[in-house]
């Protein structure tokens, strides 16, 4: 089940055209998308309203410095905006710049994107009653293929000691 504030948010990617995988997140999600944004475009997304949640998708390493671009932008214009990020076949070692970015839930996606966004996990992270910051998630690896649904592996820090 889709939450009303996923619904309300953002799909935000750097990308220039929507891929397969962007496509079905859009579809389960029911959210806008902002194709290729930049912070101009953003700023003037945001300025028709400020949704709790932006959803920022990356499926290519080549989007990731405009990505970081937006979360950094982000997190100055509008820091109460939840900034999660979902990042689909993409290598571990973007989790750290992703993070240096002030990004506030990271997804590592493996497996099935409508299985990730609908599972009780995330749906707890984006809607959290926490502040923004408060919470973080490790990569979120869903390899439908390759585990089951209870061998999966979630593990949640905060950013700040209690």
């Amino acid at each position: 089940m889709i939450t009303q504030a996923i619904k309300q948010g953002l799909v935000i990617t750097a990308a220039e055209h929507v891929t397969p995988p962007l496509e079905q997140l859009i579809a389960c999600c029911g959210s806008p998308l902002l194709l290729a944004a930049k912070p101009v475009h953003l700023r003037q997304k945001l300025m028709k309203g400020i949704p709790q949640l932006s959803l920022f998708w990356i499926d290519d390493r080549r989007d990731l410095v405009a990505l970081l671009r937006l979360l950094s932008w982000l997190r100055d214009f509008r820091p109460a905006v939840r900034r999660c990020v979902l990042a689909y076949h993409l290598p571990s070692d973007i989790e750290e710049v992703i993070r240096g970015a002030n990004a506030h839930f990271f997804a590592a996606i493996e497996g099935d994107i409508r299985e990730v966004v609908t599972s009780a996990l995330f749906q707890s992270l984006v809607n959290s009653n926490l502040p923004a910051a408060g919470m973080t998630a490790r990569p979120l690896q869903m390899a439908a293929q390759e585990e089951s649904p209870t061998s999966r592996r979630t593990l949640l820090h905060r950013d700040q000691p209690p």
